[in-house]
C-alpha cells in the first residue's frame, strides 16, 4: 500500500474583532426552481442575509412539499446545535450541520480560525430561527 500521512498544522488564532451577531428577524429563506436537462423540475432553497448573502444552499428536491420539509428539517437542526467543526486537511475549519442521526444536510464554507467557523455557525442560528419561508406562489403546482 502507498499511504501517505498528512501533517495539518492548525491555524493560529487571532484577536479580531467580529461584528455583532445579527437580530435574526432581518433574514429569509426563498424556495425556488429549476430546469433540469431532462426537463424535469428542481426545487432548491437558500437562506439570505438582510444584505442578500447566501448563508445556506440546499440540495435539489423533485418537489416542492419535500423543500418545504427540509426547510424546517433544516431549522430543526439548525437550532438544535446539530454542527461538527473539524479541522480540515487543507489547514482551515470548516462546519457540517447533521441530521438527529448524524447524516450531513450541509457542509460550510472554510474558514482559517476555528474562531471565524465558530462565528459562522451563531450568524447561521441567528438568521434561520425566525426568517420567514418566501415562495413563489407558481412553484406550488
Amino acid at each position: 500500500e502507498n499511504i501517505q500521512d498528512v501533517v495539518v498544522k492548525v491555524p493560529e488564532e487571532t484577536d479580531e474583532v467580529l461584528p455583532p451577531l445579527p437580530d435574526g428577524h432581518k433574514g429569509k429563506w426563498v424556495i425556488d426552481c429549476r430546469t433540469l436537462e431532462n426537463g424535469e423540475r428542481a426545487y432548491y432553497f437558500e437562506l439570505f442575509s438582510e444584505k442578500e448573502e447566501c448563508l445556506l444552499m440546499s440540495e435539489d428536491y423533485t418537489s416542492y412539499v419535500g423543500t418545504i420539509n427540509s426547510i424546517q428539517t433544516h431549522k430543526t437542526n439548525i437550532r438544535n446545535g446539530n454542527f461538527r467543526i473539524s479541522l480540515t486537511k487543507q489547514g482551515d475549519y470548516a462546519y457540517k450541520l447533521l441530521n438527529g442521526n448524524g447524516q450531513i444536510l450541509c457542509l460550510g464554507d472554510h474558514y482559517r480560525t476555528k474562531r471565524l467557523c465558530e462565528y459562522a455557525v451563531d450568524v447561521l442560528k441567528a438568521y434561520a430561527a425566525d426568517a420567514p419561508v418566501l415562495t413563489d406562489p407558481d412553484l406550488m403546482q
